[in-house]
């Protein structure tokens, strides 16, 4: 059985990660525009405090404000349907950048919840300690700023405050955090048990068919090939009341002895594993990457050996992109080609210099050993287009 293009899995994938951003991101924009609206007034009842209130400083504090948007509109998505880490980060630095030059344009509690903003960012780049760290520092930071460049005696009092809220912002945005990873691992564990339960229930049911026909074969087939010689013996007795009988029995045993054949035959030719089954299952809706599965090969051909290795193959593979490529595509082809099974897994995450030496981690070497172990060829490699894994294995 040939199989074309299975299918293309998860198509709007891409844009899940957006939408659950969405909300964070018009919360970010109004409270922009309520500190926008509050600076002027403030602006505008002290001007001797900051800037002369010229339209060219004005452009410049909404420039600020403009930067602050776009750095979190980085971090968020919301010009790329999934950033990568490096854009994300980029983002970030540049929200940090425009609330400092607010701070020292103005005042940090003006602006103080800019940094709150922030810091219920900081676990989705940074380990915990680390965190809180910088969710200290920052306030700490800018009311030195308020202190000592705008003159206020209440800084640090409301630098402490402020580190108050950062804290419990963090904390917040960690637990939040924590289960959504959580419930991402539950999901990619209950996909991966559902394939490999698909993949053994095949392989249970292929091996029952072909327990079957061998006992079919090994009893019924020959007591039946037996009684047909026996009745084949009987036909030249000088019986002849008993030859219509004889006659008639022999051709009913034959018949039988045909269809057990028939039977036997038919459970031993029915070997489908549904690997395509177990893989599509294996690679369906996975959060921001879009699976493209190819299947082009005889499913009567391969065994359950094969099956397991391919398979292993397809999850190590997959759970590798994710975690490691920050690709958006990946293409599994599995296909049949000069007296070989060739699978073949292509990903176009981020660049990568293909001179550069990579050392594979206990997952590729596990799977070295298992495709070694049935006598095909494993490798991989790094491109600047992507990350190919390559896995050749003998065909009956």
């Amino acid at each position: 059985m040939l199989t074309a293009i299975i299918n293309t899995l998860n198509p709007k994938a891409g844009y899940h990660w957006m939408a659950k951003q969405r909300i964070e991101v018009y919360l970010c924009l109004v409270t922009c525009a309520f500190l926008v609206h509050l600076t002027h007034i403030i602006w505008a009842e002290a001007p001797q405090r900051f800037w002369p209130m010229t339209n060219q400083n004005q452009l410049k504090v909404f420039g600020m404000y403009a930067l602050f948007i776009t750095g979190y509109g980085l971090s968020f998505g919301t010009f790329k349907r999934e950033p990568s880490r490096q854009l994300r980060m980029l983002g970030l630095l540049l929200s940090t950048l425009a609330t400092v030059l607010l701070t020292v344009t103005f005042q940090y509690g003006n602006h103080g919840i800019l940094a709150i903003i922030i810091a219920a960012q900081l676990p989705e780049f940074f380990k915990p300690k680390l965190s809180i760290v910088l969710a200290l520092m920052f306030p700490l930071v800018c009311g030195f700023i308020d202190r000592y460049i705008n003159g206020l005696m209440w800084a640090y009092e409301n630098a402490m405050l402020y580190a108050l809220f950062n804290l419990f912002a963090l904390m917040t945005s960690s637990r939040l955090i924590s289960e959504r990873r959580l419930k991402e691992q539950s999901v990619t564990l209950l996909r991966e048990l559902k394939a490999t339960q698909l993949l053994l229930s095949s392989t249970a049911k292929r091996d029952e068919r072909q327990r079957i026909g061998r006992d079919l074969h090994d009893t019924l087939g020959h007591q039946l090939t037996a009684l047909s010689l026996q009745l084949e013996l009987a036909c030249h007795l000088p019986k002849e009341e008993l030859q219509p009988h004889i006659e008639r029995a022999r051709t009913l045993s034959g018949q039988l002895l045909g269809d057990v054949r028939h039977a036997v035959s038919e459970i031993r030719g029915y070997k489908t594993l549904d690997l395509p089954c177990a893989l599509r299952a294996l690679s369906e809706n996975i959060p921001g990457l879009n699976v493209l599965l190819i299947l082009d090969y005889d499913d009567n051909q391969i065994d359950a050996r094969q099956a397991e290795v391919i398979f292993r193959c397809v999850q190590e593979a997959l759970t590798n992109t994710m975690k490691h490529a920050d690709a958006d595509t990946c293409i599994i082809e599995l296909n049949e080609s000069a007296g070989e099974l060739s699978l073949s897994i292509k990903d176009n995450g981020r660049n990568i210099d293909s001179n550069s030496t990579i050392e594979p981690g206990n997952g590729m070497q596990g799977l070295s050993e298992r495709v070694t172990k049935i006598d095909g060829q494993f490798n991989f490699q790094a491109t600047p287009e992507g990350f190919i894994v390559q896995v050749n294995l003998p065909y009956q």
